[in-house]
């Protein structure tokens, strides 16, 4: 069964280094298989979402919000796989958030995606809620799952 994981440390996801370092660790060359993202230069796309926070004035409180889906052996995914949905999952966040992914590849588990997105909207400056816009985020996962043939998964938060 799939695990989607959302990730939101206490202060470590609210302070103004928060999105590079979160980006600079699921883009991590050593780890990351495929990158991508949606309304963001990949060169600097920490900088991109900083910018879109400021001129909406909501550079405060968390600043970008981390998810991993990880599969198991059972579900049969490959990295190419895990690939093309990542790559969709971001096109439908980018609608509302910047956002960068990464395919992980572990030595001898399957693989897993890392997908962050900006707090607030590039489009209208709305910061994202968790417990309000949630179930828009497992939409998008739902349906990534959907095309992978993955009849369910679990939803685990971790506030560490």
């Amino acid at each position: 069964m799939a695990v989607l994981k959302t990730v939101n440390k206490s202060n470590k996801y609210h302070d103004d280094n928060a999105r590079e370092a979160v980006i600079t660790y699921i883009l991590n060359p050593q780890k990351a298989k495929y990158i991508g993202g949606s309304h963001v230069d990949m060169k600097h796309p920490a900088q991109d979402m900083t910018q879109t926070a400021k001129d909406f004035h909501k550079d405060h409180g968390i600043r970008i919000y981390h998810i991993i889906i990880s599969f198991s052996d059972q579900d049969a995914v490959s990295p190419s796989m895990a690939y093309m949905e990542a790559e969709e999952m971001s096109k439908r966040i980018g609608l509302l958030h910047e956002n960068i992914y990464a395919v992980h590849e572990s030595k001898n588990k399957p693989p897993h995606i890392h997908i962050a997105f900006n707090a607030v909207s590039h489009i209208n400056g709305y910061k994202y809620n968790a417990k309000e816009d949630r179930l828009w985020l497992y939409g998008i996962v739902e349906d990534a799952m959907d095309n992978l043939d993955i009849p369910s998964f679990q939803k685990v938060r971790n506030n560490g």
